[in-house]
């Protein structure tokens, strides 16, 4: 089942990089309960290094995630230094 980002992240809009360690999940449901995608709200992403692992999630009615719950399907990272460094050591 694949995974679908939706919101906004106040950790990237900060400068963090979102980092997408997971793209689906597998779901055990009946055939006509089956969703067509999970959809992981990052918006609660605030701070760097915060993540969403699959235990975090609440499945759809019907539906029960196959994947380990300790599984991470986001994380945000600070941003990296290399792109700081470079634009203030002209001479």
């Amino acid at each position: 089942m694949p995974v679908v980002l939706t919101g906004e992240s106040p950790a990237v809009k900060a400068g963090g990089v979102l980092i997408q360690q997971l793209e689906a999940v597998e779901v055990r449901a009946l055939p006509d309960q089956i969703p067509e995608a999970i959809e992981v709200d990052i918006s609660r992403l605030e701070r760097f290094y915060d993540a969403i692992r699959v235990g975090d999630l609440e499945p759809p009615p019907g539906t029960r995630f196959l994947t380990a719950p300790e599984a991470l399907i986001v994380v945000v990272e600070p941003p990296e230094a290399e792109g700081q460094s470079g634009s203030g050591s002209a001479e």
